[in-house]
């Protein structure tokens, strides 16, 4: 029988003090075996003797040495480094957290900055201007500087997350790009710039405007660079990042459009202000909404204004309505569209609802009558002329008639037939006032605050009181995008409705006239159309006193009129591009209506009758294409008097 170990105690540990005591024996293949036990003073033993206990459990059966429990302690060890990990994570994810939330307040911060520059380039504020750019600066170097840490670096590599830190971080060095190579290289070309000072000694300064110009030249390439860098970017993934992107694409789209339409408008304004050596010569037509036409009103006078390195000279107003010998060219479609002599007569050319056909033929009748060749035809309204006095001032006419920003729109549409009983002498007058204003306003421009007179032309371009069209074809594209251009919408994604009202009855009766148009909200269908019901309710506000009392020319000449306060009108009515018009019906209808097509367009065309106080309402369905983007718009012909048009449903802004 194999010795019994030799047991090897363990030190005596001091009383009341912590011990370890290890025992130890021998086993028959002299293979030593360690049992450890802790306590406090004599319980030291207890390891060494455990060791003994352990063996002697079968002295003589076969030995096995006791298997270390391996499992338990790598658990362990796994979880003790999973919870320190966790422990860094945790650190990791504050602080980046916490850095994130310093990035955010900067970029609210920055689409603040954002606003006030685009604010101050809308007034031309150059020192607001230089203050918002130099201000983003500093905020995007700061958001430039928080994301350029080690710990942006980590993150960026984590999977999912790494999208969104990309794009936050390529963000901030976007804006400070932008900032730095765009805004503030622009702010100094402009410094000491006032917008206010572009119209000076009644001219435009086309010097000014190349030095506007050039700047906007040499910020491009920076903003060329952020836009395709945005394009560059991934989806976002989480929703506080989307969230913010969302913020941002409505600015950096407007920075798309701008950069577009910037390099457009440079490279054609310079020519049209005659600052390239050639003076430009435009045929300016006043209209007169008494007598209404699709485009807004009888053509009564005719003028030329002359700009010469952006020196406006307005000369003298003349008619050539009703001249013989005169015609331009058409087509059949149109002919039968429009019905009317257009063609050979200048009084009835803007029965066209169409203000590049109009001025096209406005300038071949000029032509032909004056043997002047135009570069352009500028339409203005009696409306449009009264809100530019209410900017320079009124004027007095020769019989001492006061005219001004309050009065212009009722004297030349409706009084001057009151205080005139001779057709000739009402003629004259309105193109002795026409020709009158036109010089006023011309020969005061200095006096306008820039701001101002800004939104007389955005307000008149919207209620389709002021037209241009361009005989050079970039020049038109340029008047598109001011929206100045009267043009038939051809563009299905943006649908438009047309109602074009034309007097039938020879007279001034239009100053009588009150629209109302009705769209309701659009229902979708199957196919993926929408369609509208609309509603157009044309009213002769005229009372039979007045008609019995006013004289013949202001009630017209038209042999079909059942009474003086009798008022005819041909409508016209165009579906959107690429949509369609049904269930058309027409109260007070005289005649018609007859369905044609105009330049891809389904049109009705119809004949009303309305005495004092009547009204002609007309109701239809107008389905739109199925790639309409936006509601359905609607443009009308502008009526004399502001306070007689109303239009609700979902393009509220579409006369207003």
């Amino acid at each position: 029988m194999a010795d019994v170990p030799t047991i090897r105690r363990a030190k005596h540990a001091a009383p009341q003090h912590s011990a370890a005591a290890y025992g130890a024996y021998n086993t028959p293949d002299e293979t030593e075996v360690y049992g450890r036990g802790y306590g406090s003073g004599n319980s030291g033993y207890g390891g060494g003797y455990g060791g003994y206990d352990a063996y002697q459990a079968d002295p003589y059966g076969a030995y096995e040495a006791p298997r270390k429990r391996r499992g338990c302690g790598c658990a362990i060890a796994f979880f003790a480094v999973l919870l320190a990990l966790s422990a860094v994570a945790g650190v990791f994810g504050f602080r980046l957290y916490q850095s994130a939330k310093v990035v955010r307040a900067d970029a609210k911060e920055m689409l603040a900055e954002v606003k006030t520059i685009k604010k101050a380039m809308k007034s031309g504020n150059a020192e607001q201007f230089s203050e918002a750019a130099q201000t983003s600066v500093r905020i995007s170097d700061r958001m430039v500087a928080e994301v350029s840490t080690p710990m942006w670096d980590i993150a960026q590599n984590v999977p999912i997350l790494g999208d969104d830190i990309k794009i936050v971080r390529t963000m901030a060095t976007l804006s400070s790009d932008l900032s730095n190579n765009a805004l503030v290289p622009l702010s100094e070309s402009l410094a000491g710039v006032k917008i206010s000072d572009i119209i000076a000694d009644n001219r435009i300064n086309a010097d000014m405007f190349k030095q506007l110009s050039n700047a906007l030249l040499e910020a491009m390439p920076a903003f060329r660079r952020a836009l395709d860098t945005v394009d560059a970017l991934p989806d976002a993934h989480l929703p506080q990042v989307e969230e913010a992107m969302g913020k941002v694409a409505e600015p950096l789209e407007e920075m798309r459009v701008f950069i577009e339409d910037a390099e457009q408008i440079i490279s054609v304004i310079p020519a049209m202000l005659g600052a390239e050596g050639t003076p430009r010569t435009y045929l300016v037509i006043a209209q007169n909404n008494a007598e209404s036409r699709s485009m807004g009103g009888l053509i009564g006078s005719w003028g030329i204004l002359t700009v010469d390195n952006g020196a406006i000279n307005m000369n003298d107003f003349s008619s050539i309505l009703h001249w013989p010998d005169l015609m331009v060219a058409t087509d059949e479609e149109e002919k039968r569209a429009f019905e009317t002599n257009y063609d050979t007569d200048p009084a009835q050319v803007n029965f066209v609802a169409d203000f590049t056909r109009v001025g096209e033929m406005c300038r071949e009748f000029w032509l032909q009558a004056k043997e002047q060749s135009v570069d352009g035809v500028i339409a203005v309204d009696p409306v449009f002329f009264q809100w530019m006095m209410g900017l320079t001032g009124g004027i007095t006419d020769y019989d001492e008639y006061s005219i001004n920003g309050d009065n212009a729109a009722e004297v030349l549409m409706s009084k001057v037939y009151w205080w005139y009983s001779d057709n000739q002498t009402q003629d004259y007058f309105f193109t002795y006032v026409a020709g009158t204003a036109a010089h006023a306003i011309f020969d005061n421009l200095s006096g306008i605050d820039v701001d101002d007179l800004l939104d007389v032309l955005e307000r008149a371009i919207s209620q389709r009181r002021l037209f241009v069209w361009m005989a050079e074809p970039a020049e038109e594209d340029v008047i598109k995008l001011f929206g100045a251009d009267g043009a038939l919408s051809d563009d299905p994604e943006r649908p438009v409705l047309g109602i074009y009202l034309n007097d039938s009855t020879w007279s001034k009766m239009s100053w009588y006239t009150a629209l109302d148009t009705q769209v309701s909200d659009g229902v979708k269908n199957a196919d993926g159309t929408t369609t509208y019901d609309v509603t157009a309710t044309m009213t002769n506000t005229i009372t039979q006193d007045e008609a019995w009392n006013a004289a013949q020319y202001v009630t017209g000449y038209n042999g079909d009129k059942r009474s003086v306060d009798d008022k005819l009108d041909t409508i016209f009515i165009l579906a959107p591009a690429g949509g369609t018009i049904t269930d058309l019906e027409i109260s007070n209808l005289d005649s018609g209506p007859y369905e044609k097509t105009y330049r891809g367009h389904q049109i009705f065309r119809f004949h009303t009758a309305l005495l004092a106080g009547e009204s002609s309402v007309m109701t239809f369905k107008v389905t739109v294409a199925p790639e309409a983007q936006e509601p359905l718009a609607i443009h009308t012909t502008a009526i004399a008097q502001e306070g007689l048009r109303t239009h609700t449903g979902p393009d509220v802004t579409a006369e207003e």
